[in-house]
């Protein structure tokens, strides 16, 4: 056999194995669809909150999501997130015993 068609074989080898593998992955691949309702009204204290856009609460297959971040920040504690235990901390780092009251804070959730 000469070089150049040694050469052919080997690059048909490669394109037929990219081919394959393109295959099998896009064989794996499924769409999952969600139901998600935007608008829902948030009172803190009585008063509506308006959220940043990037940023709004959300109902997603009937669980309500709230930005964590964000409605810390409106009750004005501090945010912090530690990456060696994937955790989020909002408010003091000083313990505090379970059922210790933290302040008087009232939040309603509904559906506009």
């Amino acid at each position: 056999m000469n070089k150049e068609c040694i050469k052919g074989t080997v690059i048909g080898f490669i394109l037929c194995t990219l081919l394959s593998m393109s295959v099998l992955v896009l064989a794996n691949t499924q769409t999952v669809t969600r139901d998600i309702t935007y608008g829902i009204g948030v009172r803190l204290n009585g008063e509506m909150v308006q959220f940043p856009e990037d940023s709004r609460p959300f109902v997603m297959d009937g669980r309500t999501f709230l930005p964590l971040r964000t409605l810390a920040e409106m009750l004005g504690q501090p945010v912090d997130f530690d990456p060696a235990t994937n955790t989020a901390i909002v408010g003091s780092t000083t313990p505090v015993a379970p059922g210790t009251p933290v302040g008087n804070i009232f939040l309603m959730v509904t559906l506009d």
